[in-house]
């Protein structure tokens, strides 16, 4: 390892870098899904100083770098859409369930139905209960439902299959601090 020299004079620097979204353009992404740009503001900053003890003979050195971040940044996540969660699981006859920007979606950007090239009969669905004697409806402890009713209702149908499974897009706020002792 090398360490810097010692001198006789004290001397030192000091300096701050900002990265702030507002100069920045948006990504291709959020473009295309409609959604506002990212929000990203980090500041990194630091002082070095060094100088005589000892003329001489002993030097100190002492550095301070540090960063905090400030970001906002739009996720997506799957969901079941709400006849999904009711055990009503939709489709077209010989077609693939497809989201809106598939090239043969099965819904539109706010989740109607859109009858697919190749489809070969109008909207079906079927209930995944009273098929099986062993689940003639949700289970009785309610457990699944108090767990289904947690889950967002989707917001976005360019992911998923659309019909059954949509997508849930959100901005969450990421805060940071990156400094000489990991916090």
């Amino acid at each position: 390892m090398v360490t810097r020299s010692g001198t006789n004079r004290f001397r030192g620097s000091a300096f701050w870098y900002n990265r702030n979204s507002a100069l920045d353009a948006s990504n291709w992404f959020n473009n295309f899904n409609r959604t506002k740009k990212d929000f990203e503001n980090r500041n990194q900053y630091g002082v070095r100083l060094g100088g005589p003890i000892v003329k001489n003979k002993t030097f100190f050195f002492f550095l301070v770098d540090e960063q905090r971040d400030i970001l906002k940044q739009t996720f997506v996540g799957m969901v079941l859409t709400p006849q999904a969660r009711q055990g009503m699981f939709r489709f077209f006859p010989a077609a693939d369930n497809q989201n809106a920007t598939q090239n043969n979606p099965s819904v539109d950007r706010s989740g109607n139905p859109v009858r697919s090239a190749g489809a070969t009969g109008d909207l079906q669905s079927f209930s995944v209960f009273g098929r099986d004697p062993l689940r003639p409806g949700f289970d009785t402890s309610g457990w699944i439902q108090k767990v289904l009713g947690r889950m967002p209702q989707p917001n976005d149908y360019t992911i998923g299959d659309g019909l059954n499974t949509a997508g849930i897009r959100w901005t969450r706020r990421i805060s940071g601090l990156d400094n000489f002792d990991g916090s």
